[in-house]
């Protein structure tokens, strides 16, 4: 089905105008009209998305001919971003059930590319992107649209949707070897040892799969802190320069894991922020909140750091090296 969105996209006429795509990265200052305008412009893609999105089913079984394990990544969260902006407009016009349908939509479009039997890496990276587009877009742009009576508790329960577990990262690196063995590494090394340039190829497919067994089968019985620090290892000094060549090219996991957990995290703060504004609509007040009321950082264990003075949610300083931006609330 997303297969079918990059190639319709890319195959649009007229084709998705650069106007309309500096729009969506938030290139030109916001315009309603003009929202609307490049919605109705593109109507039939939009259709298109909508009919995609709103699908309950899916799956990466019986996939077209030509498809090799890759799908346009841009497509599909520009997708996402025209679902944000037809949320934004419902929003504005306080039309919460279109505004609540385009969300979703958008939130399950970005479960299609987890929820199948075979994700991989690449469908795990667009999924929480568009996941933290949403959450993002949320706290600076809708939840201020909608006003301080927005109903917050619809809204965690939408957050809450998307789980960050080391056994979904390991089911994302079981389909990246599904799907590279079949269309890209086997055939590479077939051809490679047809013409003599891999005399040991047995060896290393051994080697390959061998690392793939225990990214899948090591990462389940691991704590999301820990698979930062998780680096199988499998030997393979017994291998020729070429097939040592091959097992060291394979997916740079310790830095994919780091960009996991740093997900994990962002996600958990947008999820703490939506905490801290509920308990405040309930007639909290922020300056007596205890930390462990809210959900807490993933990385450490910790509670966030919240200063009630500049209204900033911070991560707690055992997980600084992550890097993640303080978060301003939006009201």
């Amino acid at each position: 089905m997303l297969v079918e969105l990059d190639t319709f996209i890319k195959n649009l006429d007229p084709p998705l105008s650069e106007e309309f795509r500096r729009f969506l990265k938030g290139d030109a200052p916001w315009d309603a009209d003009a929202a609307k305008r490049f919605l109705t412009e593109h109507a039939e893609l939009v259709e298109r998305i909508e009919k995609i999105a709103a699908l309950e089913t899916r799956s990466s079984e019986n996939m077209p001919a030509s498809y090799e394990g890759f799908f346009g990544a841009r497509a599909v969260i520009t997708a996402s971003e025209i679902l944000l902006l037809k949320a934004r407009l419902a929003a504005e016009t306080g039309d919460s059930d279109a505004f609540f349908r385009s969300v979703s939509a958008a939130s399950n479009l970005g479960a299609h590319l987890q929820k199948i039997e075979s994700p991989t890496l690449l469908c795990e990276t667009v999924h929480l992107v568009i996941d933290l587009n949403i959450k993002r877009a949320t706290l600076n742009i809708l939840l201020p649209a909608l006003g301080k009576n927005a109903d917050l508790s619809r809204w965690k329960s939408t957050f809450a949707a998307t789980s960050h577990t080391p056994s979904n990262l390991a089911q994302a690196m079981r389909g990246e070897w599904n799907t590279d063995s079949e269309h890209l590494v086997f055939p590479g090394m077939i051809v490679d040892a047809r013409n003599g340039n891999l005399p040991d190829a047995d060896a290393v497919a051994h080697a390959y799969s061998s690392l793939f067994n225990a990214w899948v089968t090591q990462l389940p019985t691991l704590s999301l802190a820990q698979i930062e620090s998780f680096s199988p290892q499998v030997d393979i000094s017994h291998l020729s320069d070429p097939g040592r060549e091959w097992v060291e090219a394979l997916p740079g996991f310790e830095a994919w894991s780091k960009n996991y957990l740093g997900s994990a995290v962002h996600s958990s703060q947008l999820q703490a922020a939506l905490d801290l504004l509920i308990l405040e609509q309930t007639g909290t007040p922020l300056s007596a909140i205890d930390a462990v009321f809210v959900t807490q950082d993933p990385a450490s264990g910790q509670p966030f750091v919240f200063d009630p003075i500049k209204r900033e949610l911070h991560t707690p300083e055992a997980s600084s090296r992550l890097k993640i931006d303080p978060l301003v609330l939006p009201w």
